[in-house]
């Protein structure tokens, strides 16, 4: 299911950038978003930028790396702005 990113680095893979979305949206709905990853070794921080953007951070670049290619195999509505 997850899609192959082979040659990204270890920084490329720990950093998620998220942006465009509405300013409803609260943490505990990006929580939720990735309470599958937030167990996974290290964990992840969420870390706002300003009202509509955010960087996911994680701990080991192996999770970030699963993360992203989830992502990139499904749409998520939750950050699709009304």
């Amino acid at each position: 299911m997850a899609t192959n990113l082979p040659g990204l680095s270890a920084s490329v893979t720990r950093i998620l950038y998220l942006t465009g979305f509405s300013k409803e949206l609260k943490t505990k709905d990006i929580q939720s978003a990735f309470v599958k990853f937030e167990k996974s070794p290290g964990g992840l921080k969420i870390k706002w930028k300003d009202d509509t953007s955010l960087l996911i951070v994680f701990q080991d670049p192996t999770v970030g790396k699963d993360t992203i290619s989830s992502w990139l195999s499904r749409e998520s509505s939750i950050f699709t702005s009304p």
